[in-house]
């Protein structure tokens, strides 16, 4: 049996909980998003982030329960980025938030200073959606409904530009912009070539691993999907949107609409299973859900059951934390969710228990057909 603690960290209504957290004991004390877009975790202050989409704003919740709108759209005061509509956040090993912003095709950096809002500039993006740029400035490079951003060891940036169907690289020194993978086209082939010369759909989430692999999910083609030294290979995912494959090897695995991905220290990969209302981790060759039932309803603040029986609803970030404990946006719900990952693949703990001490289910919200349909018509219209 696998041990999976899960607590729903408030953010639909005002709730207060004592929980470990970063491994310390803290109180979460948070209102509710309308719409959590995007999420991951700091470890450098040691908090959660997370897209309020309804309201533009970029938040960061620190481990004692403390709130800080670290961007909003067009606000000057701590910001001159916008946060319109953020697909995706990242930070670096010194602390510094990265976000993407889909409705200006912009890529912006929070310069933090002791893990409060600092300064937000645009670092990529002329505001106009468009392929160009590639070799020079990325301040005047044009991309297409930016989504998922990751930062590899060197903090060099890494983008999933989405409307474009490519993943783009800034040189965390000169500021240059290129493709790294996909020709602009979108389709599913390429895998153990040069990635230059794969085609993609919609990549989405990324994360980037130890290693300085870049790992992304294509919610076009329903896969998880690896670049290594320039090369191309699916991690798991036939291309067919479905159901299948936990307790079995990830290459026979389906998704529906992978959204987002993350990476633990040891490798492991969390992959927010957006359509099937599910988290699920890779781990060397084997693939299992580690949370979420399937249904597309939220846990009640309170409650305890095991991972199999708990609800997560439509999710759309995940992180990892220092401890490698995974946070788990539940956008319909609005809630996020802690996941203790300790029992993670320990057959021989029979505890298996999952328990929700802090949230407020049964809210609904559209975030995941909001962004699907925004993309598809951003491609039609070339807007």
């Amino acid at each position: 049996m696998r041990t999976v603690l899960i607590s729903i960290l408030a953010t639909a209504l005002i709730v207060a909980s004592t929980q470990a957290y970063a491994g310390t004991a803290s109180v979460w004390n948070q209102t509710g998003a309308a719409n959590i877009s995007a999420m991951t975790f700091n470890k450098a202050s040691g908090s959660v982030l997370y897209a309020d989409a309804t309201a533009g704003t970029l938040m960061q919740v620190s481990a004692g329960g403390a709130m800080v709108t670290m961007a909003q759209v067009n606000q000057a005061g701590g910001t001159s980025a916008n946060a319109n509509a953020i697909g995706g956040i990242a930070t670096d090993n010194l602390g510094n938030i990265y976000f993407t912003d889909m409705q200006t095709h912009t890529i912006s950096k929070i310069t933090t200073t002791n893990a409060n809002a600092g300064t937000a500039t645009v670092i990529a993006g002329t505001g106009q959606a468009g392929y160009t740029g590639d070799g020079a400035s990325a301040l005047l490079a044009t991309f297409n409904s930016p989504a998922g951003i990751a930062i590899d060891s060197n903090n060099d940036i890494y983008i999933a530009d989405s409307g474009n169907n490519v993943i783009r690289k800034i040189d965390s020194l000169s500021g240059v912009v290129t493709t790294v993978a996909g020709t602009g086209t979108a389709g599913y082939s390429g895998d153990g070539g040069n990635a230059l010369q794969a085609t993609l759909n919609t990549p989405y989430g990324m994360a980037s691993n130890g290693a300085g692999d870049i790992i992304f999910t294509e919610i076009g083609n329903h896969t998880v999907r690896e670049i290594a030294f320039g090369t191309i290979n699916t991690i798991a995912g036939t291309g067919q949107a479905g159901f299948y494959g936990d307790g079995g090897l990830k290459s026979f695995a389906q998704f529906n609409t992978p959204m987002a991905v993350a990476v633990d220290s040891k490798g492991n990969i969390f992959v927010a299973d957006t359509g099937n209302n599910r988290v699920r981790m890779i781990s060397n060759s084997f693939i299992e859900t580690i949370a979420g039932n399937g249904s597309n309803t939220s846990m009640q603040a309170g409650s305890s059951m095991d991972s199999a029986s708990a609800a997560i609803a439509s999710p759309t970030g995940v992180g990892v934390d220092g401890q490698d404990n995974l946070y788990v946006a539940d956008s319909l719900s609005k809630n996020i969710v802690f996941v203790d990952t300790l029992g993670a693949g320990n057959t021989t703990n029979t505890n298996n228990q999952t328990s929700c001490v802090a949230g407020s289910a049964g809210q609904t919200g559209i975030m995941l057909l909001m962004i699907v349909l925004m993309v598809a018509l951003r491609k039609k219209w070339n807007l």
